[in-house]
């Protein structure tokens, strides 16, 4: 059981980092470091608990971020794509590939 709270407790550091950070670039070793572990150790604890990767994970965060922006704000797709940390065709392909239609449409869907 202490195994379990101590990898909570680690994926909990991360995830903060990474919501604190999504505006800028997210390196996987300063997420560990936020964390206080060593990046495979990282890896490894994300896969068991998360079942996914940490880039994959700090993807879908910006992706979700991105989404409820979208439908909370009137900023623009780059002005999003800039405050999530990524570029405009980055965000414009995967919010593609996770939602299935554009960033515009998906706002057009959500009556913004």
């Amino acid at each position: 059981m202490a195994e379990f709270s101590g990898q909570d407790s680690i994926v909990r550091a991360a995830q903060r980092y990474i919501e604190c950070n999504l505006s800028r670039p997210i390196r996987v070793a300063d997420v560990a470091a936020s964390a206080y572990t060593h990046r495979s150790n990282l890896y490894r604890i994300f896969k068991e608990r998360l079942h996914t990767t940490v880039e994959c994970y700090i993807a879908d965060v910006r992706m979700e971020r991105a989404a409820a922006l979208l439908i909370d704000s009137a900023m623009g797709i780059a002005e999003i794509a800039e405050r999530i940390g990524v570029g405009t065709p980055y965000l414009s392909r995967r919010f593609k590939e996770k939602f299935g239609c554009s960033p515009s449409r998906f706002r057009k869907r959500a009556g913004n």
